[in-house]
């Protein structure tokens, strides 16, 4: 194994070991033993059980608004995760790169880092997510040709216009996917004086969410807890009600992007409208997210192959092309 390549993301942490190039990919979520203090569990089953473990156990988020916001159950995370991924703990003598957010403070950055760097890595190296979404996009970082790149993650939007490999413009805002799903989950208890939890919100926006609206309404059934009894309670939604909710977040996303673009050089700017904005994360899959971010911004939008992959793909190449070891930040 020559590398270890970590997507640390707020909503999914993705793993790729070198040189098998096995991709592993499991929510950012941890369980927590309050009796024990310690870490039983990390991954869709910890994600599963929020809003559902007993007085003993505790499932949390490590990672909020793309950076580490519990460091120790951030560690734990990542060592589980990786034992998964790579059946060991211990890894002496591998490479490791890790995705940050383009704003993360030189703290932030070295708390991404510590968190492999505990796994007896030899080294630990970060990269701004959008750099690396870049390049699992397929974009030639290296060249003058400006391209943009717009990251539409669970804990942030990182929109950047990258040439010469480096960021010439940016901007990112932590309105993103969590944000959605927080509208969604006010939402249904101011009109339906329901409570859901975050994963029903998530599903919500997964099935019916939308950008624009869909040829045919859509209806989904979904269950939580009514507010006046305390009993379970079935409710109807449809995609429209979803789309409104989901609005105000995706408004300040596409706003984000329209202040990256008016800070770019016109000679940037240029090549931009020339090649388009490029899409990637997770809720770049959004129902019409494409087309009304060309009718917003005047810029033709398009969707990246795999979307929700293209950091890790990115991270995975830098750490397998010589050339493009120049853009690791070591910390």
């Amino acid at each position: 194994m020559r590398g270890l390549c970590i997507d640390l993301g707020t909503g999914n942490t993705s793993i790729c070991a070198l040189p098998s190039g096995d991709v592993f990919s499991e929510p950012s979520v941890v369980t927590v033993s309050l009796e024990e203090n310690i870490i039983t569990d990390a991954g869709s089953m910890s994600k599963e059980a929020l809003g559902k473990t007993p007085e003993n156990l505790m499932a949390i988020k490590p990672l909020s608004g793309g950076v580490i916001a519990d460091y120790s159950a951030a560690e734990g995370m990542v060592k589980l995760l990786v034992k998964k991924a790579c059946k060991r703990t211990v890894l002496t003598g591998v490479n490791a790169l890790v995705t940050v957010p383009s704003s993360a403070t030189q703290m932030e950055r070295r708390a991404a880092a510590e968190t492999v760097r505990n796994l007896g890595v030899s080294s630990a190296y970060t990269i701004e997510g959008s750099m690396a979404a870049a390049l699992g996009a397929g974009v030639n970082v290296l060249t003058p040709t400006g391209s943009m790149v717009v990251d539409i993650g669970a804990g942030t939007v990182d929109s950047a216009v990258i040439a010469l490999g480096t960021i010439a413009t940016g901007n990112c805002i932590k309105d993103a996917g969590d944000s959605m799903d927080t509208a969604i989950v006010s939402y249904v208890k101011r009109k339906y004086n329901i409570i859901i939890g975050e994963n029903t919100a998530e599903r919500m926006k997964i099935e019916l969410g939308c950008a624009l609206p869909k040829e045919k309404n859509e209806l989904k059934k979904y269950k939580g807890r009514d507010i006046a009894t305390g009993l379970p309670k079935e409710f109807a939604v449809y995609s429209e009600e979803m789309r409104e909710v989901m609005a105000d977040t995706i408004k300040k996303i596409i706003d984000s992007v329209i202040i990256t673009l008016e800070k770019t050089p016109p000679e940037l700017l240029s090549d931009v409208m020339e090649s388009g904005i490029i899409l990637t994360g997770g809720c770049s899959n959004i129902y019409g997210i494409e087309e009304l971010f060309t009718k917003r911004t005047g810029f033709k939008t398009k969707l990246a192959d795999n979307p929700s992959g293209c950091s890790l793909r990115g991270i995975h190449r830098i750490l397998s092309d010589k050339k493009l070891k120049k853009l690791l930040k070591y910390n």
